[in-house]
């Protein structure tokens, strides 16, 4: 698969420049696609961003107030490739900070295309409650893609966004945007909450706990339900009591494993592991369980545990759960030659 760096590469560079020119005769095309082509392809993807970006300040007829229109005029009129948009909305980050009020606007309209959720961390640390007060506001915009911004843009653990201290030091008043989020009417929203709220999960449980046992005594309605499981992910593969309680797992089942049998002793990557378990229960009803396994993985030094989900299911009988375990190459990480542990 090639790599996601690649969508930044001239010919995108060729359909930004396309846009703008479009947007603004000012606008030097020629130049922008020789400054922003030339070194893009060492870079890696948020780099190649940055350069596109910086190619756009030099050849955009400025001042800042000017650029922005010419950036929402291409964004809104001519509907560029979504991807395309991360380097206007990186324009916004690297030189909008001293005008908030027009950035805001900005990060507004591109948001809708694609998202702003990058380029609001950087106004975040610098005007900190004057952004949670607009975030506020927007909560209650008609665009599901600026209601979503309100809770991605400020989540703690943004994946590709730059660390917010303002955040991560303030995430009672992340939970009061998520307040006015979390009934949303766009699963894209509301997955978002969940995301956010899985953040705060590793990083203050007792505020985690506080604020998912309101919103499950407050709803059973199946939407809230979904988002709360989902935002409970992290701490149900560590098999934390309190949550597993809020989800209806008791501790104290009368069952055991029985069985177990893992085939066969080696592999090579690529191949299947055969994961076999008799659950033997004595339970006089049923109940829910979640059965899960840890994979020990061998790195260069020590190993790396990471844990699957095997079933979630009811139990009252015995149950038999029988699982091909693929030992396949993966982009996340890499397999090493020795033993690993299940």
């Amino acid at each position: 698969m090639e790599p996601f760096k690649n969508i930044f590469n001239k010919e995108a560079v060729s359909q930004i420049a396309f846009f703008l020119e479009k947007s603004s005769h000012e606008f030097n095309k020629k130049s922008f696609i020789k400054d922003a082509s030339t070194g893009l392809k060492q870079l890696e993807l948020k780099d190649r961003v940055r350069h596109i970006s910086h190619a756009m300040k030099v050849n955009l007829p400025g001042p800042y107030k000017k650029n922005i229109q010419i950036i929402k005029k291409s964004v809104g009129e001519e509907k560029i490739n979504n991807f395309l948009i991360w380097p206007l909305a990186q324009y916004i980050e690297d030189e909008g900070l001293d005008d908030l009020k027009t950035s805001l606007r900005a990060m507004k309209e591109l948001t809708k295309y694609f998202t702003s959720e990058f380029c609001i961390r950087p106004f975040l640390e610098r005007y900190q409650d004057d952004i949670y007060q607009v975030l506020k506001n927007w909560a209650m915009d008609k665009s599901h893609h600026v209601r979503r911004l309100c809770s991605e843009g400020i989540r703690p653990n943004l994946p590709w966004g730059i660390k917010s201290h303002f955040v991560i030091n303030n995430l009672e008043k992340g939970v009061e945007i998520l307040e006015l989020l979390k009934n949303d009417e766009s699963e894209y929203v509301r997955k978002s909450v969940a995301n956010h709220m899985n953040d705060i999960s590793r990083i203050d449980e007792k505020l985690f706990l506080k604020t998912i046992k309101r919103w499950n005594r407050e709803s059973k309605e199946k939407n809230m339900q979904k988002l709360i499981r989902h935002a409970s992910r992290t701490l149900l593969k560590k098999g934390h009591p309190e949550v597993l309680k809020v989800h209806g797992y008791k501790k104290d089942l009368n069952i055991k494993i029985k069985a177990s049998s893992l085939t066969p002793k080696k592999i090579k990557e690529g191949d299947y592991l055969n994961l076999s378990l008799h659950i033997k229960s004595n339970e006089t009803k049923a109940h829910p369980i979640l059965v899960d396994y840890i994979i020990h993985f061998k790195k260069l030094k020590g190993y790396s545990p990471i844990v699957f989900r095997l079933k979630d299911t009811l139990i009252k009988e015995d149950l038999i759960i029988d699982k091909k375990i693929h030992f396949k190459k993966v982009t996340t990480r890499k397999h090493y030659p020795g033993k690993h542990f299940l």
